[in-house]
């Protein structure tokens, strides 16, 4: 159960957003993402759900990744793509108009339905 904050977009979010571009006639540099970060352990956790699997998350080896990260190498850059913060600040993702259609429990539903 590591605290982490992702940056996602889901595609439908995503189709919305390019949709809305193309009929306003924006330009620019966009950074669209969904409204909320996400965290690993709970994407995990609500697909399990989804798949009426059941999983524990535990803060209990939270150490081991801790010390993972810290390896040089192939182990520390796998800890911390999965497991590390990958996200960008929600202000640049803002413009115009509304494109997240979907959260993330919704997007996870839709995908893994």
């Amino acid at each position: 159960d590591v605290v982490n904050e992702r940056s996602m977009l889901y595609i439908d979010n995503l189709c919305e957003f390019l949709a809305q571009v193309m009929i306003r006639g924006e330009e620019g540099i966009f950074w669209p993402q969904n409204k909320e970060y996400s965290r690993t352990s709970e994407i995990v956790k609500q697909i399990a759900e989804v798949n009426q699997h059941r999983i524990h998350v535990s803060k209990i080896w939270n150490w081991i990744v801790i010390l993972a990260s810290k390896v040089p190498g192939k182990i520390g850059d796998l800890t911390n793509k999965a497991f590390g913060n990958l996200c960008y600040d929600q202000e640049l993702s803002k413009c115009g108009f509304e494109y997240c259609i979907f959260n993330l429990q919704e997007s996870i539903k839709e995908t893994e339905g």
